[in-house]
């Protein structure tokens, strides 16, 4: 069966791979970037 050759490759890590592509390509996604601290707790340092 041919579609059982299909199955042979993962689902998960195509969803890293698409990240590496935009890391690549320069596109950063909004949620790898880390969260910036808010004004209140610089303001408290």
């Amino acid at each position: 069966m041919a579609d059982n050759e299909k199955k042979t490759e993962p689902v998960q890590p195509l969803t890293l791979d698409i990240l590496k592509k935009m890391s690549a390509s320069g596109k950063s996604l909004p949620s790898v970037k880390p969260a910036p601290l808010r004004k209140d707790e610089v303001t408290n340092d």
